[in-house]
């Protein structure tokens, strides 16, 4: 039986939903319409608000991103006093709760310690680990919790990796402590009926590992109500909405947006499911990403809600899917991937006329949907059953914003438009319009008002999140956009924001806007009222990429700060490293600082990123959110997120993107992730290529790949070149997954080699990571999917400045579909020129071992070694092992080989890196009478750090024809990779 008690949404105990008097925000944007106002604001004015009068007052170093909404309560009993507190939840698993007025932290909770139900060694998740970075380094809580005034309650969803599982829990944290609450947590787990992507016997179960919490929580009639996308297009996966009692954390309803088929994350740019209570129990509207659709009238649980934006009540029998509007060319859309679930759903208050409830939804396809609560309008193939339909032109990643008859619109690449409401319809064009653009995603703007009174429009501008450049705070008039009040840039020395986070969301509650960054939370008001603050730490020698060790020394200009310092990527505190003297630094390092001083606010945290080694020739190690430096042609676009499209969702596409300056590739190492995804049967596949014609260059579409001619023996594509294909379709009988290496255009279709059997499915849609590395005679390649974690290596002779004519060409990426479509996408990439591929030998003769089981061992004489000596470990049986300690000059990826006389009474090794298995196991048997020199590949090891690392060779077994067990070994080669 559900409880009917409504959220309380302020302190007032207002119950309406656009009237809130926000002294809390105890949820996002403020209220259940997502509207985004404040209408209990009297300390910023349009008056006070501008560069002179306010400013940044201070920050909150963190611990991790801060992708939630901060919410905010005020006079609340806690840490022995009454504080007006903000709280905030980052990507690390932290919940902060710190004063909202003065730089002070009251409690700091981590959903991944054992008092908050984890076992001992959970973490955050990697981005490595998901296959995804779209948010990165890691996931932690990336939805914005919901706060119960009546209970004391905060609620968080937070996500760990516990022994290699990934888990969701709920958590029910109390306000004044961050301990759990009785029941709290609860892990979140549950299926339905269907036979969808992932089902098993009829039921398709929530999968961890597979959804993202990303919508914000929804406190409805005491239910607690989370709703999950994905990590990119990893799957299989669904969306969800699962409810849970908010007394008792009793799951009480669940429902899958395709239970028979996949896809539809629920995502909204972060955006929480919007709610009414027109009827009792109320009615929440969400919209979705792009999947399956099969939704028709009599609408049920069982269809398929694919770009819907959907109506479901939650009743005692749980959740009842009530109505839907689909557009007309939803198939359209989801083939080419335009999610109508870019963006949050926005509730308007009550309109004159036929259509009293409304709402209005925008999504990656520009089009402004204003749509009846009561009445949606379903699905029509011919055109949107709508109230009324405006096109922006560009697709919205954000929530628009009410207030007093204006809905402001920040789509990504255009200015803020402001649009009038009058008798239930928008102004058909906008009233005014921002001078200043947005690139993606775009802002979801909120107002402060008091009442009617001194409007302010507030956006956090966000798009140099992948530089990362530093969030940008804007505040206009909100009776005329056009007129801008502040912007955080305009004096940035003093109120420069931390990293920009994608989806930020500012917070205004009295007198003061709170937005959260990557590493530490900003706090905006009128400046009288600012404490001193100790200016950040600098450092010397300055940031960057040096070739030796640095002596870093770190200053602060006040002279009495104490600065305290951390290298391992954490937020420093009081309680990290003090600084006293310069720090070396050998490896690539990120130090953080503070500084500290009687009287004075804490600094925000400075951050030195140090490289030391070859840096990268290319760097899009964050994603192409700016494409400087290369050529896009064809169907190539950086439209999508961060992402490079070399091809995106049409028929017959031809793209390609190269650097525009040739580079050196006598050696090189390259990194790249790349995604191929959509719907249905996908065609064809991408190429690396490294060419001498032109950063123009571009190939044949369909099975040429963007690179050369579709079948053998047609006119040949980009001359001068050499290409490694990842190839998702069979056209000359290559398989449906296949690699192989074509030179001067050549059809990239046969010769090839098969992937089939390894694991690898480039059709999957996973995410996969390929490594290449050159040392001037063999290219390998090493693929691996980072969902599965299946892997494959592969190596291709090649004389590349022989066969281009060149030393230094054209380096990047082409892409082709013909009559089969896909999204074909670039996710990160590094090219490093001329690297150091110098191989680590070491004689294992002239080295003490470190351990051994007990066989005999000693210096080895034959005239087949190289250096005519060798070691030999007189093994008896399985088990026998000896190991050897190894001083690596400095951290990397190396491919491990061992030199061997192979003969007739050798065994089986297997060889261990620092207590892991490396690679398959290696057989010493040759039936030669005189042995043969063996060149043994263990496979390839990451070694995170320069230094001593320990190598143990353990006897697996013998050959059936072997007479021994005993090892034969000469040289270990550690070759860079």
């Amino acid at each position: 039986m559900l409880r009917k008690q409504l959220l309380v949404l302020s302190a007032l105990w207002t119950c309406a939903l656009w009237a809130v008097a926000a002294t809390n925000v105890t949820t996002w944007r403020n209220d259940l319409g997502r509207t985004g106002q404040n209408l209990n604001e009297t300390q910023l004015t349009l008056a006070n608000v501008n560069s002179t009068t306010f400013g940044k007052l201070f920050s909150y170093p963190v611990d991790g991103q801060v992708y939630a909404q901060p919410l905010y309560m005020s006079g609340i009993a806690i840490a022995g006093g009454t504080h007006n507190v903000l709280f905030i939840a980052t990507q690390h698993d932290s919940v902060y709760a710190l004063d909202a007025d003065h730089n002070q932290q009251l409690w700091h909770a981590s959903m991944i310690d054992t008092a908050h139900g984890a076992p001992s060694g959970a973490t955050s998740v990697s981005s490595a680990d998901m296959g995804s970075y779209d948010i990165n380094p890691e996931y932690g809580i990336t939805s914005t919790p919901v706060i119960d005034p009546t209970t004391s309650t905060i609620y968080v969803v937070a996500n760990s990796e516990e022994s290699g599982a990934i888990v969701w829990r709920l958590h029910a944290l109390d306000l004044g402590t961050g301990r759990e609450k009785t029941n709290s947590p609860v892990v979140i787990r549950g299926s339905v009926a269907g036979t969808g992507n992932g089902s098993v016997n009829g039921r398709v179960a929530f999968q961890a590992k597979y959804e993202l919490s990303r919508t914000a929580l929804l406190l409805l009639n005491g239910q607690v109500i989370l709703g999950f996308g994905s990590h990119s297009d990893n799957g299989p996966y669904h969306g969800w909405l699962i409810a849970y009692d908010a007394a008792t954390l009793l799951q009480t309803g669940i429902y899958n947006t395709s239970p028979n088929g996949g896809q539809n994350g629920i995502w909204m740019s972060g955006a929480a499911p919007a709610a009414d209570t027109v009827i009792t129990g109320g009615r929440i509207f969400f919209s979705n990403g792009n999947g399956t659709f099969d939704a028709q009238e009599p609408y049920s649980n069982s269809q398929g809600f694919g770009n819907a934006v959907e109506r479901v009540d939650l009743t005692s029998n749980g959740f009842q899917v009530m109505d839907e509007w689909t557009p007309f060319d939803t198939h359209t859309l989801n083939s080419t991937d335009i999610d109508q679930g870019s963006g949050g759903v926005l509730l308007l208050p009550d309109q004159p006329g036929s259509h009293v409830h409304e709402l209005i939804q925008v999504g990656k396809n520009g089009r402004i949907e204003l749509l009846d609560r009561d009445n949606m309008g379903g699905y029509n193939s011919n055109s949107n059953n709508v109230v009324q339909e405006i096109s922006l032109g560009y697709g919205l990643w954000a929530t628009p914003a009410y207030w007093n008859g204006n809905v402001y619109f920040w789509a990504s690449g255009l200015q803020m438009r402001q649009y009038r409401l009058s008798n239930g319809l928008l102004s058909t064009t906008p009233v005014a319009n921002s001078a200043m653009y947005s690139g993606y995603p775009g802002p979801s703007p909120i107002v402060s008002a008091n009442g009617t009174n001194n409007a302010i429009v507030w956006a956090i501008r966000a798009d140099a999140f992948g530089t990362p450049g530093p969030a940008v705070l804007l505040a206009y008039d909100a009776t005329n956009i056009g007129k801008l009040l502040y912007a955080s840039s305009q004096n940035s020395a003093r109120d420069a924001a931390g990293p920009a986070v994608k989806f930020g969301v500012p917070m205004v509650a009295n007198g003061k806007v709170y937005l959260g960054t990557q590493d530490e939370v900003d706090v905006y008001g009128l400046l009288s009222s600012a404490p001193p603050t100790v200016p950040p730490p600098t450092f010397t020698p300055a940031p960057g990429s040096y070739s030796s060790t640095q002596d870093v020394a770190i200053s602060d200009s006040l002279g009495s700060a104490t600065i305290y310092y951390t290298t391992d990527g954490t937020v420093p505190t009081t309680s990290s490293n003090r600084y006293t003297g310069t720090i070396p630094i050998s490896s690539s390092t990120t130090l953080e600082a503070i500084g500290v001083a009687s009287g004075y606010t804490t600094s925000s945290v400075s951050i030195a990123k140090y490289s030391v080694g070859p840096p990268p020739t290319i760097n899009f190690s964050n994603g192409f959110a700016s494409v400087a430096g290369l050529t896009l042609n064809g169907s190539a676009v950086n439209a999508d997120d961060t992402r490079l499209q070399l091809t995106t969702g049409g028929q017959s596409q031809a793209g390609s993107a190269f650097w525009n300056t040739p580079v050196g590739v006598q050696t090189f190492s390259t990194d790249f992730l790349f995604q191929l995804s959509g719907s249905g049967l996908l065609a064809d596949g991408i190429t690396f290529t490294i060419q001498n014609d032109a950063p123009t260059a571009l190939g044949p579409a369909g099975g040429g790949l963007g690179y050369g001619a579709g079948i053998p023996g047609r006119p040949l594509g980009i001359p001068s070149s050499v290409a490694v294909k990842f190839d998702m379709w069979q056209n000359v009988d290559e398989g449906n997954d296949s690699t192989g290496l074509y030179i001067n255009g050549a059809s990239p279709t046969t010769p090839f080699v098969p992937l089939t059997g390894t694991g690898i499915v480039l059709a999957s849609g996973d995410t996969f990571s390929a490594h290449m590395s050159y040392d001037g005679k063999t290219l390998s390649l090493t693929i691996t999917d980072l969902v599965t974690g299946a892997s494959v290596v592969r190596s291709f002779p090649v004389d590349l400045p022989s066969t281009i004519g060149s030393t230094a060409a054209y380096v990047g990426f082409t892409g082709g579909t013909g009559g089969l479509t896909a999204s074909q996408k670039i996710l990160t990439w590094t090219f490093t020129a001329n690297a150091d591929v110098t191989p680590v030998v070491y004689q294992l003769s002239t080295l003490k071992p470190a351990a051994t089981s007990g066989a005999v061992y000693g210096p080895y004489s034959w005239s087949g070694f190289p250096d005519s000596t060798g070691m030999f470990y007189n093994a008896t049986k399985a088990g026998d092992y000896i190991s050897f300690t190894i001083n690596v000059p400095k951290a990397g990826t190396y491919d491990v080989h061992a030199s061997s006389k192979n003969f007739s009474s050798r065994g089986i090794w297997q060889l261990r890196v620092d207590g892991v298995n490396l690679g398959a196991q290696q057989d010493e048997y040759s039936s030669n009478p005189g042995g043969i020199l063996g060149d043994l590949d263990a496979g390839p090891v990451v070694l995170k750090t320069a230094g001593n690392h320990t190598f143990t060779f353990t006897v697996a077994g013998k050959n059936a024809s072997s007479t021994g067990y005993a090892l034969s070994l000469d040289d270990l080669t550690l070759k860079p990779e």
